[in-house]
């Protein structure tokens, strides 16, 4: 048995970009403006053959596919800004993949897909190669997973285009990794455990400032527990644990964070109790958003929730740096994403 299927679109964007500050801003075709007010338009073309067939145990996909993405318009404030020749990519790819059944529980996949990116403009066009080696065991209470991978990405076309000098022939980041996922369950409970690893080669993010940059590496580990009391009771608890190396001008971060929730019901009213914590190596700090909600069913449509987010205030806090023209770099600012606040619903399906 096969079957063949073959599909084209057709894309088209329009993207408003505006920034204004008292100061100039730090666009690359900004400087000596303190208002950036772009319109950039682009197209993009797809067409794909996909071709499936089933050979014994062997589940086979192949295919080729074209896309075709220019860039047919930028102007900043209502001028026009193309200012380099590169405004067109052409990509070719072309994929297989093999899904075997080792048996009614197991399945092996291999996936294989090389990319050739072309550019006009004097940009350097790029090869792209993907690799994906697969196992997965599944069973009534028992499932694991487990993949090799390797992938490439190349630079995002319109990043490239603001500033070209830095960019115009920026090597494709190659990643190399390994997850593995294992999960138990039963009426009661789930209890999984997922492990990645994995390095990037060429990434945007070593420190190539210094010229010091190693490849950035990368480990992670997530523990998920969840229990079902009864129908009404339910708990959640998630631990998250990352280790990074060589990331940006980090020589090492470790990032560790957790979960822990209770969903609660009784007669007419719901509860629910959630908080997070967070620390990292770079402040050593405790972060903790703690939200907490009861609602009451009025009616079958309609119900009232009293809601308090981040009730400690004291929820995971960022850096955000903010740069002067004139005088340098000023004092970072801590942003919370998390507001501290109490709102009253009220909510009527009808």
């Amino acid at each position: 048995m096969n079957i063949g299927e073959r599909r084209s679109s057709y894309d088209w964007l329009k993207t408003d970009m505006k920034q204004a500050d008292e100061f100039p801003l730090a666009w690359a075709d900004a400087l000596g403006s303190n208002i950036f007010n772009a319109q950039y338009k682009n197209s993009t073309y797809t067409a794909e053959l996909t071709y499936t067939e089933t050979i014994g145990k062997h589940h086979l996909t192949s295919g080729i596919k074209g896309r075709y993405k220019t860039l047919n318009s930028f102007e900043n404030n209502g001028q026009d800004a193309l200012f380099t020749p590169f405004t067109e990519e052409q990509i070719g790819s072309v994929f297989f993949q093999d899904q075997y059944a080792l048996s009614t529980q197991e399945l092996l996949t291999f996936g294989i897909s090389h990319n050739h990116i072309s550019r006009n403009g004097g940009v350097e066009d790029d090869s792209l190669l993907q690799l994906r080696l697969g196992y997965i065991y599944s069973s009534e209470h028992w499932s694991y997973k487990a993949y090799l991978y390797r992938s490439q990405f190349a630079l995002e076309p319109f990043a490239r285009y603001l500033d070209l000098s830095s960019f115009k022939n920026t090597k494709p980041q190659t990643t190399i990794g390994i997850t593995q996922e294992i999960v138990y369950t039963n009426n009661k409970q789930r209890i999984r455990l997922f492990l990645h690893t994995m390095e990037d080669q060429d990434s945007l993010f070593q420190d190539k400032v210094s010229g010091l940059g190693e490849d950035t590496k990368y480990f992670t580990t997530i523990f998920n527990y969840d229990y079902n009391f009864n129908v009404d009771n339910k708990m959640n608890l998630q631990f998250y644990y990352a280790n990074y190396k060589d990331i940006l001008n980090v020589e090492k971060l470790e990032d560790i964070s957790g979960y822990f929730s209770f969903v609660n019901s009784y007669e007419n009213f719901d509860f629910y109790n959630g908080v997070v914590w967070h620390r990292n190596s770079l402040d050593c700090k405790n972060y903790f958003d703690w939200t907490s909600s009861i609602s009451l069913n009025i009616h079958e449509n309609l119900t009232f929730t009293l809601k308090g987010d981040n009730l400690l205030n004291k929820a995971k806090k960022t850096n955000q740096f903010t740069i002067n023209p004139i005088n340098g770099q000023l004092d970072a600012l801590e942003i919370s994403p998390i507001d501290q606040r109490i709102t009253i619903e009220l909510e009527y399906m009808f």
